[in-house]
């Protein structure tokens, strides 16, 4: 529903505009959005496999019979715990505000999914949070490259080449943006002009290093350099999550409360699939 005077305020929003309101900006608004798989959830739970060991290939005589090898196969449980938000909305803007565009819900859900892309973030950059998934700093059984001082790109090749040989493909480096800062002004060599890491040509607004795009966000760790596979870190939200409004909540002050409540879930697949060095100053 579209608040207004005429509605009062009070209601639900459909499922569909709360999918292009509030989950679908929130996936590509959220830096942890940009370096995991994204799975829409229907059903109460989420069970991901991830195969051990066993494989039924190789090589065959013509007539002879394919050899067959049981798989092991395990299950990483994916626990969704809830997210929610609630804006306070003053009637005064409501009634003023344009319709085009999707009028004040827009920008009411537009605030809503900042607040909740900032705390998605600082839990999945994080330890462990109270009511909240396990961050990447709480796993363990990560691959450890060591101290680095940026100096050269030689720890991300060591990321990309350590994520290869557990069977894992690197597709981002993940840090904070001061780290982003000191490695953007790192120069080929002295008294060089020349970027060390530098824009894609392909994307002049991305950074990359060693083809790799950069994320930089507040929430990593101010010392932690990750280059993970963002195929095996899975961000699963529920879809049947929820935009309500009620006038009866701020009444005394003509307000309107605008709420967004969702299940997400964070699945580490494999730990093999993230490799994290710690950025020591020359």
């Amino acid at each position: 529903m579209t608040i207004s005077k005429t509605t009062g305020g009070t209601g639900a929003v459909s499922s569909a505009e709360v999918s292009s309101l509030i989950i679908e900006p929130l996936i590509t608004e959220a830096a942890f959005g940009q370096v995991s798989t994204y799975v829409p959830v229907k059903g109460s739970s989420l069970r991901i496999p991830k195969v051990t060991d066993g494989t039924n290939a190789g090589w065959v005589a013509e007539g002879s019979e394919i050899n067959i090898d049981n798989l092991a196969i395990t299950e990483v449980p994916l626990v969704f715990k809830k997210l929610a938000a609630i804006v306070p909305v003053t009637a005064e803007l409501i009634a003023d505000a344009h319709t085009e565009g999707g009028g004040v819900l827009t920008l009411v859900g537009n605030s809503l999914v900042r607040q909740l892309a900032n705390k998605l973030d600082l839990a999945a950059f994080g330890n462990t949070v109270a009511e909240g998934p396990n961050g990447i700093q709480s796993i363990t059984g990560t691959i450890d490259l060591g101290d680095t001082a940026l100096t050269d790109a030689d720890i991300v090749v060591d990321g990309i080449a350590a994520l290869k040989a557990n069977g894992n493909t690197a597709t981002h480096v993940v840090v904070s943006p001061a780290l982003a800062a000191t490695a953007a002004k790192t120069k080929v060599s002295t008294g060089s002009a020349q970027q060390l890491y530098g824009p894609d040509a392909s994307q002049p607004v991305a950074a990359t290093i060693q083809g790799l795009p950069v994320v930089a966000d507040p929430a990593v760790k101010a010392d932690a350099l990750y280059v993970v596979d963002a195929s095996r870190i899975v961000l699963a939200v529920r879809q049947e999550a929820t935009l309500t409004t009620d006038a009866s909540v701020y009444f005394s002050s003509d307000r309107v409360a605008v709420k967004a409540n969702l299940r997400v879930g964070i699945g580490w697949v494999d730990p093999k699939a993230i490799a994290v060095a710690t950025y020591d100053a020359p």
